[in-house]
């Protein structure tokens, strides 16, 4: 059940302003940073050991390199646009990921808001992390 939902609001942030980052493809950064509440250095230095500079991280190992305690769960969607995931989601964080892309899906005090870039709200997620809080 969601509550303080109301119909499919959400709001975006973009972490590349908020985090001033200008590393190419550093999704996996941003999005672990957002969802776990920490800086981007933090969030850098944890996966220090699988980030690629203009390649990224790939799943598994972002996944793998994740303290596991602060991983509930982890989810296939079938190719979900977050809207339509954050219809069925309850209230929580969750990492999102889509085939070539990672961010933050976080409700806050009843707000949904989509860590990461403009343009996520399009992204089709393959596969969700449900962050303990």
């Amino acid at each position: 059940m969601l509550i303080g939902f109301s119909g499919l609001a959400q709001k975006n942030i973009n972490t590349e302003k908020l985090y001033k980052s200008n590393v190419k493809s550093d999704c996996s950064v941003r999005a672990l940073a957002s969802a776990l509440d920490i800086s981007y250095s933090e969030s850098f230095q944890i996966l220090n050991g699988v980030f690629v500079y203009d390649k990224g991280v790939k799943a598994s190992d972002f996944i793998s390199t994740i303290p596991q305690d602060k991983i509930k769960r982890v989810m296939l969607i079938n190719n979900m646009l977050p809207a339509e995931f954050i219809k069925l989601a309850p209230e929580g964080t969750y990492i999102a990921i889509s085939r070539t892309h990672t961010f933050t899906i976080k409700s806050l005090n009843g707000e949904w808001f989509i860590y990461g870039n403009p343009d996520d709200k399009h992204q089709k997620i393959i596969k969700v992390i449900i962050i303990n809080t």
